[in-house]
């Protein structure tokens, strides 16, 4: 799985992503330029619709054949400053309303688009099903959204891969751990674009939160899970039952 940043995909180029990732079989998580969308032709009062897109690429086989699917995040919170220059320049914007949780690979990942995360109640809507949580930035506040990808990794106790532009830095991926190894990998930022490498055991974090308070304090190889933490929950990812149930209290909401 690759993420990239906030604001950082053309468009058009989606369709050739979306090719190679079905041809070479990886995840694509990636922010998308800005797209601006005509206005109705009785609207004076704007010059265009911004939307700020975030993009899922998931590649998949049926039989020999490969596919990749392209699932659209429109973000629901936008930053003062971002509002600003948007409606700055004669345009309007329209935030979305909705989040997703994917389950990819026996993998269940949310996705946030860098403001999203100053929201505590929305950051914490998906604890105990996310076994990754991943955020796309475009943000230079390096030391808020630090602090806050550190407690979600704790508080939600899952992984977390944090995406920024290079020229701010602190891409990163972090483990709900002691302070001590609690980043994977890291990196301060710089002129030069990089990729940073690195490998999470979703496996032996499940082991671990399937443990009570008192073994999870011998073994010490996570912090201890969080109080709320749903175990029944876990028991149906490991089980691979969860998105069967997840389908039918869909269904029997509607």
């Amino acid at each position: 799985m690759l993420v990239l940043p906030e604001n950082y995909l053309p468009f058009e180029w989606l369709p050739i992503v979306s090719r190679m990732c079905a041809n070479n079989q990886m995840a694509i998580v990636t922010g998308i330029e800005h797209v601006i969308v005509s206005p109705e032709p009785e609207r004076l009062d704007t010059r265009g619709n911004v939307y700020n897109l975030t993009a899922v690429i998931l590649p998949y086989k049926n039989d020999e054949y490969k596919f990749a699917d392209i699932s659209y995040h429109n973000k629901v919170e936008y930053s003062p400053l971002e509002k600003k220059l948007i409606e700055g320049h004669g345009y309007t914007f329209h935030p979305g309303d909705t989040y997703q949780l994917f389950c990819w690979r026996d993998v269940w990942f949310s996705v946030y688009c860098c403001y999203e995360l100053a929201s505590i109640q929305d950051r914490a809507l998906f604890q105990s099903y996310s076994d990754l949580t991943i955020a796309v930035e475009w943000n230079k506040d390096i030391p808020y959204f630090s602090n806050i990808i550190e407690s979600l990794a704790r508080d939600l106790h899952c992984y977390c891969i944090q995406a920024n532009s290079s020229d701010y830095g602190d891409s990163r991926v972090v483990s709900p751990a002691e302070t001590y190894a609690k980043d994977i990998i890291r990196t301060k930022g710089g002129n030069n674009s990089c990729i940073l490498s690195a490998e999470i055991d979703i496996k032996s974090l499940r082991d671990f939160q399937m443990l009570e308070y008192s073994l999870q304090s011998d073994d010490r190889s996570f912090k201890q899970t969080p109080p709320g933490f749903d175990r029944t929950i876990l028991e149906k990812k490991r089980a691979g039952e969860l998105f069967d149930i997840i389908k039918k209290e869909s269904v029997r909401a509607i």
